[in-house]
């Protein structure tokens, strides 16, 4: 089931796909990729840190749940040689050093739901040559599913 969960700060829609099988269901929101809401039948509390509002994930949930890229941690001083070429980055830590991969951080960019049924869904995000210093223009997908009573996230 695919439902509207609300808008962001920017003006972007963002949707939430309900995926389920047996006693396992899974909420997943366009925004972050985030893994919004994980429920086990019987038990009356989430798996998973999330939140029902939109601007949870714009604010103190930015991370939670959420697909990090295109770099899921720190490049010291903000730059890497890639094939031979040095490549500078968006310095958005202290300054001095890229966390997440800057402003084009993937958590931070509403994902394209290309495909989904009850148990799947894929989510697509392309980020552009250049997008944070960043070479070569990046086509993302994640698919989530619940297949056998588990859920899996293949990237």
């Amino acid at each position: 089931m695919v439902e509207r969960f609300g808008v962001t700060a920017s003006g972007r829609e963002v949707h939430r796909v309900t995926l389920q099988e047996g006693p396992l269901a899974a909420r997943v929101i366009t925004f972050g990729g985030a893994l919004q809401d994980v429920r086990l039948e019987g038990l009356q509390h989430s798996l998973t840190v999330g939140s029902p509002d939109i601007s949870a994930y714009e604010g103190p949930l930015a991370h939670c749940g959420t697909i990090m890229g295109p770099v899921a941690n720190r490049i010291a001083g903000a730059r890497a040689t890639i094939d031979g070429i040095e490549c500078r980055f968006e310095r958005n830590f202290l300054n001095a050093h890229t966390l997440h991969g800057g402003g084009g951080a993937f958590h931070e960019r509403v994902w394209e739901l290309v495909d989904h049924s009850g148990r799947h869904a894929t989510l697509v995000l392309v980020a552009p040559d250049g997008e944070g210093g960043f070479p070569g223009t990046r086509r993302v997908e994640a698919r989530f599913e619940i297949a056998d009573r588990t859920l899996s996230l293949t990237l």
